[in-house]
């Protein structure tokens, strides 16, 4: 017998094991329980009926079926926003806290909607799901110039800007908001502005560098009742806090108009939201909106309460006569967003385009329904394992990974803006991503993680952004391939090869380099010589390839008892300073191999793999490692005509490694093993 002795470390995650306290935290009786994270929504909490997968049954009034129109009206920005990109459009909210409110028609203003500062928040609201770190990337000096330049050209009358929460900045961002709003006014002096911007954590010095920046509605959400706050939203947003900030704006400048708005669902009562309305009036909130809460994941607050239609009606009333300007009053919009690429299997080549299409309808039977803009983004992100000890937490703070970094995001994609949909009417629209060549592939390691995606986001106005992921496999293009050039010599000819795809033609370069026979001979020596030689047909291959190879044993001295042949992939972490490896058998051939004069062996690449890459941080290399187990004497000995196996066997292992490059595979093959993919995506907002 033999047996090779392996060690391996084994690192407790500190992160899991790091303490901290909750007897500060408020105990939140209406969210997720620890079950339902550890089963990932599978199992929750039981509520009282009626439910469904342990969340409140959707109402009917908040269903409609689905009645397919053919009618398609041209959208009235559309030519103007064609091919126009906006740099500075927030992509990762999916905050559901979507509010009906006006929007743009025949006898009120055009209308769109913009975030500012980023796509990452400094705190951690219980409600939505924008991502989070306490040191979000550094704020775009051109931002406002480029937003200011990009609304311009939209040719519309109104313009509400949003930002995310930055308690990194000194001023929470407040100067950086007041620059966006003066280069407006001085592109475009026209333009309503309106600002729903953060609490500042109480900065009324920010508050008032907005209020002075020459804006028109100067917005801050209140969310819920006082009695909810401290489960509802961060711990740094105060109930008292936002009603100060907004005092202070309308104290600081009378003649602005300022608003909030209030989400309804999450367990208050009639009273609460009487006596919030009241305490808005009495700080000179003028303009109120108030909607219907949705759960956007299975690990945010659950859903108490569908308000009614009517119920909402009511609160309009109630507003108009505590004496608000305007009471904006509904449940969620009913529009069905349906987002799908070409390929049904979602694979795709770095350099290759992805057509993706998307369709809006409106669910609603009875009603219109209208959303400000909407548009569409490529990401990738890498995770990456830190050994650093996690940091004592910060009172107050967030507690998110700093591991997770966006590595590329493709400028948005503006796909409509002031979109009107009539009752049932669908619409749809078509965009085409590019995906750059020199980025990784999609890759679940030990050191490095990278995914990708496509997020369409869309909003309506005075309303959090809504986005929906569809995520995407990319495999590396691992041959340097060119398109073939337009030629515009002869406007007669047609050209033909502009229908080749880069997929085919990596396809076809990649079958040439591997399809050629180029045998190799490698011998194994030890002490007494050439154990074995080692032949191998190719050293290119693609995945769904099987490495063939053949071994001959020569020694007459040293006899080869049995050996082994183990397909492996090792991933190389390029930041540690020992270049530390990480590596995962894919197949495997053992053989006893006494007697044999020759062999062969045979070894399957996984269509689901990814080939070998080199990024930033790590390097995937494929290998071969082969084991020989040896021995001067043969394990059984012949004595009159009689074989008896000996008692003791003096042995002796062998390893050797050898490296093969393996390249990657028609996008199309590379599904037939992949069915988790899905091309499509819906959902409702």
């Amino acid at each position: 017998m033999w047996a090779s002795k392996t060690s391996r470390k084994i690192r407790p995650n500190l992160n899991l094991l790091a303490s901290c306290s909750f007897a500060s935290r408020p105990v939140l009786p209406d969210g997720p329980s620890l079950a339902e994270f550890i089963s990932n929504g599978n199992d929750v909490v039981k509520e009282k009926p009626p439910m469904v997968n342990g969340r409140l049954r959707m109402p009917d009034w908040l269903k409609r079926d689905l009645v397919h129109g053919g009618d398609q009206n041209q959208l009235r920005l559309k030519k103007q926003l064609r091919g126009l990109k906006l740099a500075t459009v927030c992509e990762e909210a999916r905050c559901p806290n979507i509010n009906e409110c006006w929007g743009g028609g025949d006898d009120v203003p055009a209308t769109a909607t913009i975030m500012l500062m980023g796509d990452t928040c400094t705190r951690g609201c219980r409600f939505c799901s924008v991502k989070t770190a306490r040191n979000p990337p550094k704020l775009d000096e051109n931002e406002p110039e480029n937003t200011a330049k990009a609304v311009a050209s939209w040719g519309v009358e109104y313009i509400v800007l949003t930002s995310v929460d930055r308690d990194d900045l000194p001023d929470g961002g407040a100067t950086h908001i007041a620059k966006t709003v003066q280069q407006l006014k001085k592109e475009a002096g026209h333009i309503l502005v309106e600002c729903l911007v953060p609490d500042f954590a109480g900065n009324l010095s920010s508050v008032e560098t907005i209020a002075h920046s020459g804006l028109d509605v100067y917005a801050h959400n209140l969310e819920t009742v006082r009695r909810l706050t401290p489960w509802v939203r961060d711990p740094r947003a105060k109930y008292d806090q936002s009603l100060t900030a907004l005092k202070h704006a309308k104290e600081t400048k009378p003649s602005l108009i300022t608003k909030s708005s209030l989400m309804l669902g999450l367990g208050e009562t009639d009273e609460e939201i009487e006596q919030a309305m009241m305490d808005l009036r009495e700080v000179g909130v003028e303009a109120l909106t108030l909607g219907q809460y949705m759960q956007p994941t299975k690990r945010h607050l659950l859903v108490k309460e569908w308000v009614t239609p009517e119920k909402f009606d009511y609160w309009k009333t109630k507003g108009d006569e505590l004496g608000f300007l305007y009471t904006a009053s509904g449940p969620l919009m009913s529009i069905e967003i349906i987002a799908k690429v070409e390929n049904d299997n979602a694979i795709f080549l770095t350099g290759e385009s992805i057509p993706i299409n998307v369709s809006l309808m409106n669910i609603k039977t009875d009603s219109a329904a209208s959303l400000a803009w909407g548009c569409i983004q490529l990401h990738c992100e890498q995770i990456s394992k830190t050994n650093v000890e996690p940091a004592q937490r910060v009172e107050g703070g967030t507690s998110v990974s700093r591991a997770k970094e966006a590595i590329f995001s493709s400028k948005p994609n503006i796909i409509f803006c002031d979109l009107s949909l009539k009752p049932s009417e669908l619409q749809e629209f078509t965009c085409v991503l590019e995906i750059p060549e020199n980025l990784p592939p999609s890759f679940k390691g030990h050191f490095s993680k990278y995914v990708w995606y496509i997020s369409i986001a869309v909003q309506n106005v005075d309303a959090p952004i809504k986005v929906i992921n569809l995520p995407i496999k990319i495999l590396n293009n691992t041959v340097d391939i060119k398109l073939p050039k337009k030629s515009s010599e002869n406007p007669f000819l047609s050209n033909e090869s502009q229908c080749l795809q880069i997929a085919e033609i990596a396809s076809n370069t990649i079958d040439d380099l591997t399809s050629v026979k180029n045998p190799r001979f490698f011998k194994i020596n030890n002490e007494s010589g050439v154990l074995a030689t080692v032949t191998l047909f190719k050293n290119s291959f693609r995945l769904g390839d099987d490495v063939v190879g053949r071994i001959v044993f020569e020694n007459e001295n040293t006899h080869s008892l049995q050996f082994l042949v183990r397909l492996e992939t090792v991933e190389i972490d390029l930041h540690s300073e020992t270049k530390e490896e990480h590596v995962i058998s894919h197949d495997l051939e053992h053989n006893v191999c006494t007697f044999l004069k020759e062999c062969h062996f045979k070894l399957h690449i996984p269509l689901q793999s990814v080939p070998s890459f080199t990024s930033d941080t790590v390097q995937l290399k494929w290998r071969l490692h082969f084991e020989f187990v040896t021995s001067t004497t043969l394990p059984i000995q012949v004595n009159e005509g009689i074989s008896h196996l000996i008692n003791d066997l003096n042995i002796e292992t062998m390893n050797w490694d050898h490296y093969i490059y393996v390249h990657t595979c028609n996008p199309y093959n590379a599904g037939l093993s992949c069915t988790t993919m899905n091309s499509s995506v819906s959902h409702v907002v």
